[in-house]
C-alpha cells in the first residue's frame, strides 16, 4: 500500500521533469531564431548543451591543428596474462587527419623549414619522393598551407590508393 501512494509523486516529477525540457527547448528555439541563426537546429543544440553544463566543442580552425591530438588508450586486457597489472597506453596515430604517424613528420619538416625561412607559402614548390604516407602528410600539410606539392612515387599498382589520396590533397604526383 506504501508504494502506491507514491505513484502521484513521482508522476509529478516525470511530468515537472518533462515540462522543464519542453521550456528549454522552446527558448533555445526562440533565441536561436532571434539570433537568425543560419543554422538553427545546430543552434538550438549549442544552447541546450550549454544549459545543460556540458558546451559542444567548436571545430578546430584547420585539419593542420588535430596532428598529433590523438587519442591515448589503455590496453589493459589485450596484454598477455601476465603483463595485464602494467599499464600500457597505446597511442592511436590512425587519427591523424592523413591516418598516420607521418603526418606529424610532414607536419615538422614543413614547419622547421618555415621558421628557418627556407620555404614560403604560395612562392615555394615542396617536392620529395616517398613511397607512401610521408607523401600524403606532405600533401596535405601543404594544402592546408598554401603550398605547391610534388610527390614522387614509384609507378606500381599498389601505390594507386596512395596516388589518388595524394591528389586530393592537390599534389602533382609523378
Amino acid at each position: 500500500p506504501t508504494s502506491f501512494a507514491k505513484i502521484p509523486s513521482a508522476l509529478d516529477d516525470i511530468m515537472s521533469s518533462q515540462l522543464a525540457v519542453q521550456q528549454a527547448i522552446a527558448e533555445a528555439t526562440k533565441q536561436a531564431s532571434e539570433e537568425n541563426a543560419p543554422n538553427q537546429i545546430a543552434r538550438i543544440a549549442e544552447i541546450l548543451a550549454a544549459k545543460a553544463g556540458k558546451p559542444i566543442t567548436p571545430p578546430l580552425c584547420s585539419y593542420i591543428d588535430t596532428i598529433g591530438n590523438t587519442p591515448m588508450v589503455a590496453l589493459g586486457k589485450c596484454l598477455p596474462a601476465g603483463n595485464q597489472a602494467a599499464r600500457v597506453l597505446l597511442k592511436l596515430e590512425l587519427v591523424n587527419p592523413g591516418g598516420s604517424l607521418k603526418d606529424r613528420i610532414a607536419l615538422s619538416m614543413i614547419e622547421k623549414a618555415e621558421a628557418a625561412g627556407l620555404i614560403t607559402p604560395g612562392v615555394t614548390t615542396l617536392v620529395d619522393f616517398t613511397s607512401g604516407n610521408t607523401g600524403i602528410g606532405e600533401a596535405m600539410v601543404a594544402a592546408a598551407k598554401g603550398y605547391k606539392c610534388i610527390i614522387m612515387m614509384p609507378q606500381v599498382p599498389p601505390m594507386f590508393e596512395r596516388y589518388i589520396i595524394c591528389r586530393q590533397f592537390g599534389a602533382e604526383v609523378r
